[in-house]
C-alpha cells in the first residue's frame, strides 16, 4: 500500500516557480486519497500551460517519492544526504550517465551547458534548513554538481533524471500483482481460453514473472524492440582505397579503427559511465564510432544475427551465448575478433577469418563497418524462460543502464512507464473548476 502524502507543502514549493502561491490538488496513491486544506481557496484562478506542467512535474516526482520511500522530493533536501541510499546511488548513476552520452556526442557540451545554467541561475543551491550552499564546479561527476543541478527544481535536468528513475523502476521493479493491473488481460492470455500457439501467450509463458521483477524489460527487449549496443562508421571511400582492397576487411579491433578516419568519430568511445558490456575478450574501450545503443530497425537479407524471431531468440542459450561481433555484410552474422582469431589459427578452411564491410550498389561502393552486441536475454532450456543469468548483464548495475539507455533512445518509455503507474492507481483529483479544466484530460487525472 503506497504512503498516504500530505500535497499541500509540495505544491506550495512548485507554484511559486510560475506564480502561484499554492494549488488544492489530492494524490491518489493505491486508491488512497489526500487532499489540501486549501481546497476550493483559489477556484476561478487556476489553469494553463504552465500550471498544468507544475503538476504533472509533482505527479511524477510524487510517485517516485512513493516508489523509493521517500517523505517528498518538494518539501525537504536532505533525501541526497546518504550517497550509499539506493535513491542516490540510481539517481546519482543516471545523471553520470546522462552527462557523459552529452559530451559523447558534443565534447563542449558541459562546458555550454555551465554558461546557460548560471544564467538560469540553477549553478549553485542554498539548503533549506541550514546555511550551506553548493555550486556546479568544473568536473562534471563531482558529488556536488550533481546535488545542485538535482535540487534545483527548476532545472530541466532533473525532470529528465525523474524520467529515468520512473522508467528504470517501471522496467524493473515489477510484481506479478503489478504486471497484472497493468495487462489486464493477462490472466486471459496465460489461460486455457487461449491456444498454446498464440504469440503473446508464448511470449508471457517465457518470462518468468513470477520469480523476477524484470517482465516488462524482458518484454520490449523480446518483442516491443530489436536493441543492439552499436558502434558504426559508414563511408564512400576513394577510388584508389577500393581498388587496393585495404578496407574491403575487418579481422580485429585495429582494422576496424584503420577505417574510422573522421576525427569526430574517433574521439567516440564508451566510458563506465554508460558502457553495457559484451561477453568476448575483445577491447571495446579501444573502439572508435560509438553510437550507442539503437532500435535495429533496417531490413537486412539474410537476417543472420539480426533475427527477433522467437525461435531465433530460444536458440541463445548458456551454451552459445550472446550474440556480438563485427558484422559480415554478406551475412549479417556477427563474428568477434576473439573468434576470428581463433578460427584462424585452425586448419579448417571453412571457418570465416575476416568479416567483408564494403558493398556496391548501383555503381557507388560503400563502407559499412559495424560492431554490434545484441541485447537480448538467453533462454534456459530448462525453465524455458528466459534470463539474465549468463549474459554480462546480470548484475543491477549493468541492467540500470540498460534501462537508461532504453529511455534515452524510446521517448515512448515514459509515456507507458505512467500509464502503468495509473494502473497501479497514482492520479490526480481537484475540485478546484478552473485547475480541473486544465488537467481532466491528462492520463493522471483521476
Amino acid at each position: 500500500m503506497a504512503k498516504k502524502f500530505n500535497l499541500k507543502s509540495f505544491l506550495k514549493l512548485s507554484l511559486p516557480l510560475v506564480g502561484l502561491s499554492a494549488v488544492a490538488v489530492s494524490a491518489v496513491a493505491c486508491g488512497q486519497v489526500v487532499d489540501s486544506a486549501e481546497k476550493g481557496e483559489q477556484d476561478g484562478t487556476l489553469g494553463g500551460a504552465p500550471v498544468k506542467a507544475a503538476v504533472f512535474n509533482l505527479y511524477k516526482e510524487t510517485i517516485l517519492a512513493n516508489l523509493y520511500g521517500i517523505d517528498s522530493l518538494q518539501s525537504n533536501d536532505t533525501y541526497l544526504d546518504d550517497s550509499t541510499s539506493e535513491f542516490y546511488q540510481d539517481a546519482y548513476s543516471a545523471w553520470l550517465f546522462y552527462a557523459s552520452t552529452n559530451i559523447l556526442n558534443n565534447i563542449n557540451w558541459f562546458q555550454e551547458q555551465r554558461s546557460t545554467w548560471d544564467t538560469n541561475g540553477i549553478s549553485s543551491y542554498n539548503f533549506k534548513d541550514t546555511t550551506n550552499t553548493i555550486n556546479v564546479d568544473n568536473n562534471y561527476q563531482s558529488a556536488n554538481t550533481f546535488k545542485t543541478l538535482f535540487l534545483n527544481q527548476t532545472s530541466t535536468i532533473r525532470n529528465d533524471l525523474v524520467n529515468y528513475l520512473l522508467v528504470k523502476r517501471y522496467l524493473l521493479n515489477q510484481s506479478l500483482e503489478d504486471v497484472k493491473k497493468s495487462l489486464t488481460n493477462y490472466d486471459t492470455i496465460m489461460s486455457d481460453a487461449t491456444a498454446e500457439t498464440d504469440a503473446t501467450k508464448i511470449l508471457y509463458k517465457a518470462i518468468n514473472v513470477e520469480n523476477t521483477s524484470d517482465f516488462f524489460l524482458m518484454k520490449y527487449l523480446l518483442s516491443d524492440a530489436k536493441i543492439v549496443n552499436q558502434w558504426k562508421y559508414t563511408s564512400t571511400p576513394p577510388l584508389s582505397q577500393i581498388t587496393s582492397g585495404v578496407i574491403a576487411t575487418v579481422k580485429s579491433v585495429a582494422d576496424y579503427n584503420a577505417i574510422v578516419t573522421d576525427s569526430a568519430q574517433q574521439l567516440k568511445t564508451i566510458n563506465t559511465n554508460f558502457a553495457v558490456n559484451g561477453a568476448s575478450s575483445d577491447n571495446l574501450a579501444a573502439l572508435f564510432a560509438y553510437q550507442g545503443f539503437v532500435n535495429f530497425n533496417e531490413t537486412v537479407t539474410p537476417a543472420g544475427d539480426f533475427s527477433w524471431t522467437m525461435d531465433s531468440l530460444k536458440a541463445r542459450t548458456a551454451s552459445n551465448g550472446i550474440v556480438e561481433g563485427f558484422q559480415d555484410l554478406p551475412s549479417n552474422v556477427l563474428y568477434t575478433q576473439q573468434q576470428l582469431t581463433a578460427n584462424a589459427a585452425t586448419a579448417s578452411t571453412d571457418d570465416v577469418t575476416e568479416v567483408t564491410v564494403m558493398s556496391e550498389t548501383n555503381g557507388t561502393t560503400t563502407v559499412n563497418a559495424t560492431y554490434a552486441i545484441k541485447i537480448a536475454p538467453l533462454f534456459n532450456t530448462t525453465s524455458e524462460t528466459f534470463t539474465f543469468t549468463g549474459t554480462p548483464w546480470a548484475s543491477n548495475e549493468q541492467q540500470r543502464l540498460i534501462t537508461f539507455w532504453l529511455n534515452k533512445i524510446d521517448s515512448t518509455l515514459i509515456t507507458k512507464a505512467l500509464t502503468h503507474y495509473k494502473a497501479l492507481g497514482y492520479s490526480v483529483s481537484t475540485d478546484i473548476e478552473s485547475l480541473k479544466k486544465s488537467i481532466e484530460g491528462e492520463e493522471y487525472y483521476a
